[in-house]
């Protein structure tokens, strides 16, 4: 049976990221003889070695590398117990990494962290903007521990739970002078269009709508800076294809107009997500539930079909 100590996985971990026995040591304050004998004896029980030594430093070995990803894990899954079992007796406690787009964290963002501060004073809450094709990978990446993306991007390496589902419409430079209110899908595929591009959810929204009736979009520029897109839109010589919220400020100021998209139509559902592969903590599942109701209740005047906030 394999017997790994935690600090002998410490001691390999540092000597990998320093690059150096003497400087692990000097790190870790403890000898490094002590060091030494305990990644002797860890290399004599893996029967590989682990570092390649020499007068410049000790260079980890590929099955060094391995072991040190798997000891990230387990260091990871112990701080992760650790809060977990400081929660049951104590309020709910950790970091917890929400990534968020940047055209919905205007609704709650700021909200959010002074209810999360007033309710959970042990929580510490870390809000990130990002595009819905980043904010995935982050998720996968382990790099935050909540994301709002899209529906679309939902997979079965998530948890995920619905939060709103707006109408996605064409928005165009308002001119003073067209009185049209709606367009057919296969109008507004001859339409010049500026989009996101893809992995971006709302992209694979509108291409997804396309393919299924049999239609081809006509797009002329993609955009994944929102100042860029709505700076194309407000030239007049193309049109968007944005949920109203999107721009919101915009609208109110008349400077563009929303032109619906009749049935089929396009919509799109935000969802919060989470990977399947690493356990919630309960300061996770609180900040979940926040989330879903002040997004609903920030939202919802905005969109048409709003779903109901979860309970529990």
């Amino acid at each position: 049976m394999l017997i790994v100590k935690l600090r002998q996985l410490e001691y390999v971990l540092w000597v990998a990221k320093l690059g150096s026995f003497s400087r692990a040591a000097s790190k870790l304050r403890v000898a490094q003889p002590s060091i030494s004998k305990q990644i002797h004896a860890l290399e004599d029980e893996l029967g590989a070695q682990l570092f390649h030594r020499d007068g410049h430093g000790a260079v980890p070995t590929s099955a060094a590398r391995i072991l040190c990803n798997t000891a990230e894990n387990i260091f990871k899954q112990l701080e992760h117990t650790k809060v977990e079992i400081a929660n049951l007796q104590d309020s709910p406690m950790g970091i917890v990494n929400l990534g968020v787009p940047s055209s919905l964290s205007q609704y709650f963002a700021s909200d959010l962290g002074d209810i999360v501060k007033a309710r959970y004073p042990n929580i510490c809450l870390k809000i990130t903007e990002g595009w819905t094709g980043l904010l995935y990978d982050w998720i996968m990446s382990d790099q935050i521990d909540l994301g709002i993306i899209y529906s679309s991007q939902i997979t079965e390496h998530l948890v995920s739970e619905p939060l709103v589902t707006e109408e996605v419409c064409v928005i165009a430079l308002a001119d003073g002078q067209s009185v049209v209110t709606d367009y057919p899908l296969s109008q507004v595929a001859r339409l010049p269009l500026v989009v996101p591009p893809r992995p971006h959810g709302l992209r694979l929204v509108i291409d997804r709508v396309f393919t299924r009736h049999g239609l081809t979009p006509n797009i002329v520029l993609e955009a994944e800076v929102w100042t860029v897109l709505k700076e194309a839109i407000g030239r007049g010589d193309v049109y968007g294809l944005l949920p109203p919220s999107e721009v919101r400020e915009e609208i109110e100021a008349q400077r563009f107009r929303t032109i619906s998209i009749s049935e089929p139509g396009i919509k799109r559902t935000l969802c919060i997500a989470r990977s399947r592969q690493k356990r919630a903590t309960r300061a996770v599942d609180k900040v979940l539930k926040l989330v879903i109701n002040e997004t609903n209740q920030h939202v919802r005047d905005e969109i048409r079909e709003p779903l109901p906030p979860l309970e529990g």
